[in-house]
């Protein structure tokens, strides 16, 4: 039987393709098939849903790669989630067609009766049983208990899906952030259709597909002892013969594969067509979860390279799900106060770009995308993509099956790029920003669950032209103290603000110009070494204690205020900056 169905040759299968998407048809293989978008399904590129709008389209070119497969073909899939029903339901087809399966997944969700990938798996199994040695079988990793892992000690966290053939198309991969889940599961839960992922494909590529297919695979799949030192022992990451892609997988018991690739990183030189002037390379970083709570954990150490990285010039854009607001954790790190050339002088720079979705709320990010514009490796002028299923947190380095593919294509970057605008633009949280129209403007979608108290607030009295400060966090309760008119500072005797900057911990500014905060009086006047930050028109900060470094907090730290003009800020809190603790 030839790779091709009902002795179409792959030339011919590919001429009627593309005769038949001229003419605006869908071509599929077998019955049934998924019906959107099954002429690119099959092609080299980048895609992205959008949890609202288009919240199924990376599943649904997940069931086109599954449904262009012919009879005799084979689909290898290691899945951290098995609980969407429609992709099931292609795999079910493809049995039908005679398409060999091989399928591996993580443990504890198909050993749980009370998940849904219960159900889905075990029905599956049934059909093409669990036997390596044959054509077909799925199974789940060997580990126990908390240990779901094939390879590590924790997670199979991969979601990654290889085709032999698919669309007349051969030695196709595609990886994919998006858990397979589907609208059964809760949006609370799902972080699948449900949250902002991205996924890329990339098709006719034997080396690739070799490596994805045939050795991970393979290791995935083989009965062995966790071993957390998997990164050295396969000499990784895989370049030889991989042409624009490098493969980095976890876990590794050493080292931190996210800080290897930011020290390559060299702040200054030319960009390609980059949006920040100066010459800065540009770092842009989409992920679901940077988390750690001690200087040592592996999230901490990464938001502290990328917070050195702004200082020493890059511009540093991060959007993430959740980022862990311990003392010693990464969201302090990064709003640590910017490093000064000498006393007295201005920071060369401000601080990375820090925005979140409010962890545990809807429609987060789930992406896991690291995004390099300018010099790296050495070598100006790089665009390049970071992708796969790598989290910036302890587990996704040290114990977990994780897998982060490097893309170095100008094309892809730039479609990368274009979605990192659009998940930025819908964060819930601006933290800090370094531009005045950094954090302004309505978001995509925000759709908050949780009262917004500061958000109120500034809605409630938006007319009213007054500085409000509150002791409590969030804005709770009526304001504690407001600057009625519109200039008056700790140290002027007058207002009754006086005497309460101090113990600030929450701020909204209904006022028609940007105030500047201080942590000595008077405008920190004979302090070079002071500090300060700006609050936009019409914008909030809900708590200030994440801000600061290992000396201090802003909470309670603030000791004058002014009304300045945008041109006298280089730093700004807040902005649509909603409480999400």
């Amino acid at each position: 039987m030839s790779r091709t169905s009902a002795g179409r040759s792959p030339l011919l299968a590919a001429v009627l393709t593309a005769a038949l998407v001229l003419f605006g048809t869908v071509v599929t293989t077998g019955p049934a098939a998924a019906e959107p978008r099954a002429a690119d399904c099959a092609q080299t590129g980048a895609i992205f849903n959008h949890p609202h709008s288009d919240p199924r389209r990376i599943h649904e070119h997940l069931e086109c790669l599954i449904d262009g497969t012919p009879e005799g073909a084979e689909i290898r899939m290691a899945s951290y989630r098995f609980a969407d029903g429609e992709v099931v339901a292609a795999l079910d087809r493809a049995i039908e067609r005679g398409v060999k399966l091989k399928i591996i997944v993580d443990h504890r969700f198909v050993a749980d009766d009370e998940h849904p990938d219960f159900a889905l798996f075990w029905g599956l199994q049934k059909k093409i049983g669990s036997d390596k040695t044959k054509d077909s079988w799925a199974a789940p990793c060997p580990g126990e208990g908390d240990d779901g892992a094939c390879i590590g000690s924790f997670k199979m966290h991969n979601k990654q899906f290889t085709f032999s053939e698919t669309h007349g198309v051969p030695d196709v991969t595609f990886i994919t952030s998006s858990n397979l889940e589907d609208k059964e599961i809760p949006v609370a839960d799902n972080d699948g259709i449900f949250m902002w992922n991205s996924g890329y494909t990339a098709a006719n590529d034997a080396p690739l597909y070799d490596w994805f297919a045939n050795r991970y695979f393979t290791d995935l799949a083989a009965e062995h002892p966790a071993n957390d030192d998997y990164f050295e022992e396969r000499k990784l990451p895989a370049e030889d013969g991989l042409g624009n892609y490098k493969v980095y997988h976890s876990p590794r018991k050493s080292g931190n594969t996210v800080l290897d690739i930011l020290d390559k990183i060299n702040c200054h030189g030319s960009t390609t067509g980059g949006t920040d002037p100066g010459n800065r390379t540009i770092v842009r970083v989409a992920v679901w979860a940077i988390s750690g709570n001690e200087l040592s954990d592996p999230g901490v150490k990464i938001a502290k390279r990328l917070w050195d990285l702004d200082n020493e010039g890059c511009y540093v854009d991060i959007v993430a799900d959740r980022i862990d607001a311990d003392t010693d954790g990464p969201l302090r790190t990064l709003l640590r106060k910017p490093e000064r050339t000498e006393i007295g002088k201005q920071q060369n720079y401000h601080g990375p770009e820090v925005r979140e979705f409010n962890n545990k709320q809807d429609f987060g990010t789930h992406q896991k995308n690291l995004l390099i514009e300018g010099t790296y490796d050495g070598q100006k002028n790089q665009k390049i993509v970071f992708t796969g299923s790598v989290n910036f947190t302890y587990r996704s380095v040290r114990v977990n099956d994780e897998t982060w593919l490097q893309i170095n294509d100008g094309g892809v970057y730039d479609r990368f790029a274009e979605n990192f605008a659009d998940v930025r633009q819908a964060a819930h949280s601006c933290w800090q920003s370094s531009r005045d129209t950094s954090c302004t403007g309505e978001r995509d979608h925000p759709k908050p669950t949780k009262p917004y108290t500061c958000h109120e607030t500034a809605d409630e009295y938006g007319d009213s032209g007054n500085l409000y400060l509150y002791r409590g966090e969030t804005c709770a309760g009526d304001n504690d103290a407001k600057d009625a008119d519109n200039d008056q500072d700790y140290g002027d005797d007058k207002g009754d603000i006086k005497d309460f900057d101090n113990r600030t911990v929450s701020i909204v500014n209904t006022t028609k110009r940007h105030v500047k905060f201080y942590n000595y009086p008077r405008y920190n006047e004979g302090h070079p070494e002071g500090d300060s930050f700006c609050v936009r028109p019409g914008q909030w900060v809900n708590r200030l204690a994440p801000y600061g470094d290992d000396d201090s907090s802003w909470s309670g730290s603030i000791s004058s205020h002014e009304l300045v003009d945008a041109g006298d800020c280089d730093r700004w809190f807040g902005g649509y900056h909603e409480p999400n603790r």
